[in-house]
């Protein structure tokens, strides 16, 4: 899938989340800028243009209830300042992505592919230019 604005990507979020169900993974995989973030704002507005949504890349994951759908809650995690295991077991995450009425979304999730289950989708973002970005999907690691 090639977008060719952020509205596109934040578009092609909203799609995927239509068909969103509870206890969904989706790990998020791209450089900075390639439009994670973008996706993960799309993907939640389809729950609630009311949420405002920004990475939570100090925080290291936010927490947004949903009640929607049948879905309770979105969790949205960024790992790019956590090098360990022990780091994501300490923020309880195990505990999160396997809460059955919820959605994971994972930004810088391949750090740690290797621990995500096999059910979690994929998104890997290319920026292809300044608008443009190549966003592939697939399942498992």
């Amino acid at each position: 899938m090639i977008t060719h604005n952020s509205l596109e990507t934040f578009d092609f979020a909203k799609k995927i989340a239509k068909n969103a169900k509870p206890s969904n993974i989706y790990c998020l995989i791209g450089d900075l800028a390639a439009g994670k973030t973008v996706f993960t704002k799309g993907f939640i507005n389809y729950f609630s243009k009311d949420l405002v949504v920004v990475s939570p890349t100090f925080t290291v994951f936010k927490i947004y209830e949903i009640n929607k759908n049948n879905i309770e809650r979105i969790y949205h995690f960024d790992l790019y300042r956590l090098k360990t295991i022990e780091e994501l077991e300490d923020i309880g995450f195990f505990e999160y992505i396997n809460d059955e009425n919820s959605i994971s979304i994972i930004e810088w999730g391949d750090i740690f592919i290797d621990f995500l289950p096999k059910k979690t989708k994929i998104f890997k973002f290319k920026k292809i230019n300044d608008d443009e970005r190549e966003i592939d999907e697939y399942f498992g690691n």
